[in-house]
């Protein structure tokens, strides 16, 4: 199973091209419900399952990208306000895997 691996910069990024991946997506399905194309409804269903579908894992990544970087910033503000070693050894060694990417 493939692993999603961010930096804290893609970790920013990536939700808000998916949440406008999203709307542009929807958009498309609404048109596709409305049925303003000249195609067959069988094949509007088929597409409109499969927007669904690109829908739903764009709402995943998003989910999973907030997250992400909710853990990493509360690892952050707990070593800034704490002054603890345990939680600095902690965070430099997520810093060091989310700069390795490997």
């Amino acid at each position: 199973m493939c692993k999603l691996k961010f930096n804290l910069v893609q970790l920013l990024y990536v939700p808000i091209f998916a949440l406008i991946a999203i709307i542009f997506l929807s958009n498309w399905l609404r048109d596709l419900i409305i049925l303003e194309w000249d195609i067959t409804p069988f094949i509007a269903s088929i597409l409109g399952i499969i927007i669904l579908g690109i829908i739903v894992l764009a709402i995943c990544l998003v989910i999973y990208c907030i997250a992400k970087l909710h853990a990493n910033m509360t690892i952050l503000i707990r070593v800034a306000l704490s002054g603890d070693k345990m939680a600095l050894k902690e965070l430099i060694a997520e810093l060091d895997r989310i700069k390795s990417k490997g």
